[in-house]
């Protein structure tokens, strides 16, 4: 008998295996699993572990930090199954996953990254503390995303409540309620600002500024990845520059600026609807 779990926010050292999504080594295993909201951290082995598992397999807004391998799920599925894996994220090299899995916006999936700079705090303390009367995990800054993170808002619609104008990428979404703006992502020398307008047809301008004289190159991807703009690399000089994005030929939909400038990067998320 097929069976549908559903798990929330958790992480566990156990026998090495955070999230254990198979059971036995039977070769024939066959489970149906959902996983949402969910971080592993700290894990010998694996974060997320298909271990075996030939049935339907769903991640969904996750976050996997520190683990030998944060996601394992190379293993091959039952014919009649699918492997789907949105808006997850993985601070270090993400692992493994099946080929065939879909995917959609993960932050090993171009243009999206994921680091150190995106999170408010790495620092688990009070992790393993009394967890709340929902089951999830005591209020922390642990793994939640910083002001400016380019994984804002830079996921896809997968029925999961979200703030803003598309949810986030991993367990945490961002919440504005603080005030702060969310019309600025930093990532050190050189800050974007969110396009204007957006949504837009078929053009939009997207500023940009440097504290520093860089070689600049701006691309444009779908949110599967596919690059539909490639510009070449041209320096600037420190100040505040202004691109035009024009989208005629391009389908309605959302995509992503990325804005390289030496070692540096940032992203901004665009919605074309004509």
């Amino acid at each position: 008998m097929l069976e549908t779990v559903t798990i929330f926010m958790a992480a566990e050292p156990g026998n090495g295996n955070g999230f254990k999504l198979g059971g036995s080594d039977n070769k024939l295993l066959m489970h149906n699993f959902v996983v949402k909201n969910c971080i592993a951290f700290d894990n010998r082995v694996k974060g997320f572990d298909q271990n075996n598992n030939k049935g339907a397999i769903t991640l969904l807004n996750c976050t996997s930090y520190r683990n030998g391998t944060n996601y394992g799920m190379e293993q091959a599925i039952d014919t009649s199954k699918k492997m789907t894996i949105k808006n997850c994220a993985a601070l270090g090299a993400y692992g493994s996953v099946l080929t065939t899995a879909v995917q959609a916006a993960n932050s090993w999936i171009t243009p999206l990254s994921c680091s150190v700079a995106d999170f408010v705090s790495l620092d688990t303390a009070g992790v393993r503390g009394p967890r709340k009367a929902d089951g999830s995990l005591p209020d922390l800054k642990f793994l939640h995303l910083k002001i400016g993170s380019g994984l804002i808002d830079a996921g896809v619609p997968v029925g999961i409540t979200f703030i803003g104008s598309a949810p986030d990428v991993g367990a945490y979404e961002f919440d504005p309620a603080n005030g702060v703006e969310r019309t600025l992502q930093h990532n050190e020398d050189f800050v974007i600002v969110k396009n204007y307008p957006n949504p837009f047809n078929p053009s939009t301008t997207i500023n940009f500024s440097l504290s520093v004289q860089a070689l600049v190159r701006i691309r444009v991807f779908t949110m599967n990845g596919s690059e539909v703009y490639a510009g070449n690399s041209t320096r600037y000089e420190a100040g505040e520059h202004q691109f035009v994005f024009n989208a005629e030929g391009l389908p309605s939909g959302a995509y992503i600026c990325r804005i390289e400038a030496g070692l540096k990067t940032a992203v901004a998320k665009m919605l074309l609807v004509k």
